[in-house]
């Protein structure tokens, strides 16, 4: 796995909303790890639609539903973060979500493509399951199909935040702001003279026969 070639180490949430600062959800995304997370509208939290299936991955699913809409104070801190991370990953699979996401990425927000060719092309946020506790968090660059780590607190993040369907939907979604540039591969050379390569001469015996 590469990491990443995002321009800092850190970065801040500007999706904060400045009426739910002090709120669970507020200060859930003032932790650095989570600083890469949105902050899901109430809307998409007053459907409880959205919490089907989750029961098996979070045992005490309505008192955390609850908490994290400022309802029930703190009492299971792990579920409550696993059940957010879990609601994230659907809520920006929705318009909305991917809408403020599309933002953020042509923003450059996690970080940009280094790998000659792709000219800075942005990076996408994603997970390699959509299951919680498999991996941490891993930036997507579309234009060369590359995968990285990141170098900032967004390595600490569970993948399943964002899951492995976000990138590609998204970049079908905005095709217009996705599109693939041309990039070529490096060739090596000595004193202008390209090196034969096995490659090459797998190549002439193929022409050969």
């Amino acid at each position: 796995m590469k990491k990443s070639s995002s321009s800092s180490d850190s970065f801040t949430n500007s999706d904060s909303d400045e009426k739910s600062e002090d709120s669970w959800i507020g200060l859930f995304l003032k932790k650095p790890e989570n600083i890469g997370l949105l902050h899901i509208q109430e809307t998409f939290l007053a459907d409880k639609f959205n919490l089907v299936g989750l029961l098996k991955y979070v045992p005490n699913l309505n008192r955390c539903f609850d908490t994290i809409k400022g309802i029930s104070s703190s009492k299971f801190e792990r579920e409550e973060t696993l059940l957010y991370y879990l609601l994230h990953q659907r809520y920006v699979l929705t318009m909305t979500g991917m809408a403020k996401m599309c933002e953020r990425i042509m923003k450059s927000f996690y970080g940009e493509c280094r790998r000659m060719g792709c000219e800075d092309y942005p990076l996408i946020p994603f997970g390699l399951s959509n299951n919680p506790r498999i991996s941490s968090v891993k930036l997507y660059c579309n234009n060369c199909n590359n995968v990285f780590d990141p170098e900032n607190s967004l390595s600490s993040l569970d993948g399943c935040a964002f899951g492995n369907t976000f990138p590609h939907l998204l970049t079908l979604t905005y095709k217009d702001k996705f599109t693939k540039k041309k990039y070529g591969n490096y060739v090596p050379r000595i004193f202008g003279f390209k090196i034969y390569s096995e490659k090459d001469a797998a190549k002439d015996k193929k022409n050969e026969k």
